[in-house]
């Protein structure tokens, strides 16, 4: 379950949440513009034809498959896409809407372009796999696309499309596009609660937003008790029944000439900090690059659960987000904002008495 946003106005700005199996590792990667020698490309589950060159990206991917679940390439194009629920038999194997995704981003300029790719990949190699991770989930596709001019929503089921231009538009786990050859799934959709999300979102959108704007939505919460897991809710934290977490979290601000990019690089946004990389810039940690270097993103998803039993005082969100308004106007770059990330979580557990983990999550850090 996830949620995705685009705004193009006086600020250009994508965001979204990536929910998925709580010890699901999501790194956060960059690939450098390069020409392919191979003929084929292997993606997660089928083999395609490879192109002779393909686009510097940076992705967010869970590390067992090929695909992302969000990204952003050099020319300022960006794409998030999320599981919708149709009635009908999803293919078991294919591209996955992942692989779509980045195979959009390493191959296109721009939105209308990328929109066209994934229809036609679509059609010639087919939709479909098992995108669980510890768990068999198949289901649809829709994409938010997005560069400085455009936003294209694309909601995919078989070889029957739905396309919408606009300049904001949020998706969720639900269809957004009438259409009479797409049917929706109400069940899904009801227990998904991504009604509710996408109402959320809009809400918001509606307003105006600016980076810090974005960063708050997405840490959004439909609880008071944000800890104890709900699936209705941005941010979402799994527990009990609920087995989906937001394990990674990217907003992408497109300027004239620059690309500004802020991510969690881990789970849970409303406990995070965003730290931010100018598309360009040189790639540093925790940022992947060409290797599976996990340490950062499973050491923080530790912290994280353990802060998730404390007591976490006013003065963290506070702090907190004086540290990201700095990191917003670069005065304090990506290492440092790391050490002071480190400091905050530091104070939390030299001041706050740790609870119990309960048996859901005794069972995931056991398998972690």
């Amino acid at each position: 379950m996830c949620d995705t946003f685009g705004v193009i106005g006086s600020n250009k700005i994508f965001g979204k949440n990536s929910d998925r199996s709580p010890n699901e590792i999501q790194i956060i990667e960059f690939i450098p513009r390069h020409k392919n020698e191979n003929k084929k490309l292997k993606t997660t589950y089928i083999e395609i034809d490879e192109v002779e060159e393909v686009n510097s990206i940076l992705i967010s991917r869970p590390t067992w498959m090929w695909g992302a679940e969000m990204g952003v390439n050099e020319h300022g194009l960006v794409i998030g896409n999320e599981a919708i629920f149709t009635k009908g038999k999803y293919a078991t194997i294919g591209l996955t809407g992942m692989d779509l995704l980045r195979l959009a981003l390493e191959r296109c300029k721009d939105a209308k372009e990328a929109c066209t790719l994934i229809k036609q990949l679509i059609r010639e190699y087919g939709m479909g796999g098992n995108c669980g991770y510890d768990h068999k989930f198949l289901y649809d596709n829709s994409f938010l696309i997005m560069d400085r001019k455009n936003i294209i929503v694309l909601e995919c089921s078989n070889n029957k499309f739905s396309v919408k231009d606009t300049k904001m538009a949020n998706i969720s786990n639900c269809l957004s596009i009438k259409n009479k050859e797409i049917k929706e799934d109400k069940i899904y959709k009801y227990f998904s609660k991504s009604k509710k999300r996408s109402c959320t979102v809009n809400d918001s959108l509606n307003k105006g937003i600016d980076v810090m704007d974005a960063f708050k939505l997405l840490r959004s919460h439909d609880t008071n008790k944000p800890f104890k897991g709900s699936v209705s809710s941005v941010c979402m934290h799994a527990g009990k029944l609920i087995g989906d977490h937001t394990t990674n979290s990217l907003v992408v601000e497109l300027l004239p000439n620059k690309i500004n990019v802020y991510s969690t690089f881990g789970s849970l946004p409303c406990i995070s900090v965003y730290k931010k990389w100018v598309f360009g810039s040189k790639v540093e940690y925790p940022i992947i690059e060409n290797n599976k270097d996990i340490d950062y993103y499973k050491n923080n998803e530790l912290i994280k659960r353990e802060i998730s039993l404390r007591n976490i005082q006013k003065s963290f969100y506070e702090d907190r987000d004086l540290l990201e308004i700095n990191i917003i106007n670069d005065k304090i770059n990506l290492k440092e904002s790391l050490i002071k990330e480190k400091e905050l979580y530091n104070e939390i557990v030299k001041e706050n008495p740790i609870r119990k983990y309960n048996k859901y999550w005794i069972k995931k850090n056991k398998n972690f």
